[in-house]
């Protein structure tokens, strides 16, 4: 008899004690033993956990990359290019205020307020860079001219794009910056 099988027996012993006297408990699992002697217990399937969320080595906190991953999803962005533009724009700060611009994706104090959105909020500033990325990137289909026009503004991309120029070194550094976290992997 396996330990299962006695483990099962031994639940319902404590059962049927609780119901019955002593007598009729050892009369049932005698009773009991025969019949589970004769089951094949199966063993449980293995239950199918949630994969664990795994971080980037960046100093930004494991909330706020759940939060990226989970903004980028709902995107359609490449977490790793988010990143890219927070590195680039502010070095994972937060609080980094350029006087014109402020946060992890450096929202400019304009965008922020045509949007209504309070961008020393980091996930609020999180979630409207993002958006503004995907939205570009989703209207251009290149992701040098999204971070173009993410850095410039539309009217300052298009002007350069009528001058030939499809990437920048900002573009350039973003991307790299996301190709480098991409080979590094993840904790």
């Amino acid at each position: 008899m396996t330990r299962l099988q006695w483990l099962y027996l031994l639940a319902v012993a404590v059962a049927l004690f609780a119901l019955g006297g002593t007598l009729a408990v050892c009369r049932e699992i005698g009773e009991l033993e025969a019949r589970v002697t004769a089951l094949e217990i199966v063993e449980p399937e293995t239950v199918q956990e949630e994969p664990t969320p795994t971080y980037y080595d960046i100093p930004l906190s494991h909330f706020l990359q759940d939060y990226t991953v989970e903004v980028c999803d709902a995107y359609g962005l490449d977490p790793a290019v988010a990143y890219g533009v927070m590195y680039v724009e502010s070095r994972f700060q937060p609080d980094a205020d350029s006087g014109q611009a402020y946060g992890l994706m450096q929202i400019s104090w304009a965008v922020a307020e045509s949007y209504g959105v309070d961008v020393t909020d980091p996930k609020a500033n999180i979630k409207l860079g993002c958006w503004l990325l995907a939205t570009y990137y989703h209207q251009y289909e290149d992701m040098h001219k999204a971070l173009m026009a993410y850095n410039q503004g539309p009217g300052g991309a298009a002007a350069s794009w009528a001058q030939g120029v499809t990437q920048t070194d900002y573009s350039r550094a973003v991307m790299q910056t996301a190709e480098n976290l991409r080979k590094e992997g993840r904790e």
